[in-house]
């Protein structure tokens, strides 16, 4: 059968950028009123942040367990939409449903030697993770990492959240991806790099949330589906494809975000990236703007999926 779907998805044609779903990490067992008095949610791609731990000097809400996660259409049955975006996280009058990601310490590329990235990739990349929320005691402005960013806001800059790449060392080509299970099968010739390693670095390959890949939940028959950051996000009923699969069968292209540039400044790049020159990768996506009606609606529909699978399942 999964072999049916794959020779499905081959004959379709490449879709449009979409923003992908994510679902929320909750004070209440999955599909309860999120929206009830005294319930408390934050966005998350996927139910392992539920869990993590805090730093001490977080003081937004600790919300939630791995058993608590929401798929994103249990969220979309109240009226909440979670998606990766630049966000203001002072907790004293901004967003308090952000998703949060861990700081890692001593791999550079940050004020001092701190960087935003997930646990796993801060772990293969011998850094020490200070916890989710971390807030720096140096500096007051400190905002607490994000999907899209964090770090210092005032007299030092923030910084985007970083994520690491599957890379073909057979064509020196790669694309970034928010975790190395988005990369499929790691073999010789498809490896993964994380952020903030000698490998990533050396292959000049910067990886925020705008140009980062994710999977897509696929229902099957003509039926489509969403861009999702994880197969906790799917529902029921549904096929998670990783990114590495998807983006090679032409299904949307999954972003994790939309660079914001109007909100962020934007940025600053890492400084590798401007270094001695080295091999260049195969450039991943730069998105544009997505219409207000894919960033409300991001299931599309595969053109013509529905027939072909009915024809190969009549061949078969």
């Amino acid at each position: 059968m999964r072999s049916l779907l794959l020779l499905a998805l081959a004959a379709t044609t490449a879709a449009a950028p979409a923003l992908s779903k994510m679902g929320a990490c909750a004070s209440v067992a999955p599909g309860e009123d999120l929206t009830a008095a005294g319930v408390k949610y934050r966005c998350e791609p996927s139910a392992d942040h539920c869990g993590q731990e805090f730093a001490s000097t977080y003081t937004g809400p600790e919300t939630g367990t791995e058993a608590n996660f929401h798929t994103h259409e249990m969220l979309e049955a109240h009226s909440i939409s979670c998606e990766c975006a630049f966000t203001n996280v002072d907790h004293a009058g901004g967003d308090t449903h952000h998703a949060l990601e861990s700081t890692c310490y001593g791999v550079g590329g940050g004020h001092g030697s701190v960087t935003c990235m997930g646990d796993a990739n801060c772990a293969l990349v011998s850094g020490t993770s200070l916890k989710m929320g971390y807030e720096s005691g140096t500096y007051t402005d400190t905002d607490p990492c994000t999907c899209y960013s964090g770090g210092n806001k005032g007299t030092a800059v923030g910084e985007y959240t970083q994520y690491g790449a599957c890379f073909d060392t057979s064509t020196a080509t790669g694309m970034c991806v928010r975790v190395k299970e988005d990369c499929g099968t790691l073999d010789d010739s498809n490896v993964y790099y994380a952020p903030g390693s000698d490998e990533l670095m050396a292959v000049k390959m910067f990886c925020p949330c705008y140009e980062t890949y994710t999977g897509y939940c696929y229902k099957g028959h003509g039926l489509g589906g969403y861009c999702a950051t994880s197969a906790e996000v799917c529902t029921d009923g549904h096929t998670y494809l990783d990114a590495k699969t998807a983006e090679t069968y032409d299904m949307d292209a999954c972003m994790l975000c939309l660079e914001d540039d109007a909100n962020d400044g934007p940025l600053p790049i890492p400084a590798y990236m401007t270094a001695t020159p080295a091999p260049s990768p195969k450039p991943t996506l730069k998105v544009g703007a997505v219409p207000e009606t894919e960033k409300a609606d991001t299931a599309h529909r595969v053109a013509g999926l529905g027939g072909l699978a009915a024809m190969l399942l009549l061949v078969l």
